[in-house]
């Protein structure tokens, strides 16, 4: 009788952490943050001589070796 009081409690306390962490809405009312608009923005902007963007305070920025690859395409 303990072991299936223990094996119910597993299985709801499994059922309440899937449906407690799953959210369906894209829109992002579900409480997380969700980056959808800003990397569709960022493809629809898509240019070689754009700006660094700052997310969350910091600023991120790639330099570049033009002649990185010259080597493995001959």
């Amino acid at each position: 009788m303990k072991r299936r009081i223990h094996l119910g409690a597993i299985v709801v306390l499994i059922a309440f952490t899937t449906l407690a962490c799953s959210s369906d809405s894209d829109d992002g009312d579900g409480g997380g943050a969700t980056s959808d608009a800003f990397v569709l923005d960022l493809i629809d902007n898509t240019a070689d001589d754009t700006d660094p963007v700052a997310i969350n305070g910091t600023t991120f920025s790639f330099s570049e070796d033009e002649n990185a690859f010259d080597d493995l395409f001959p």
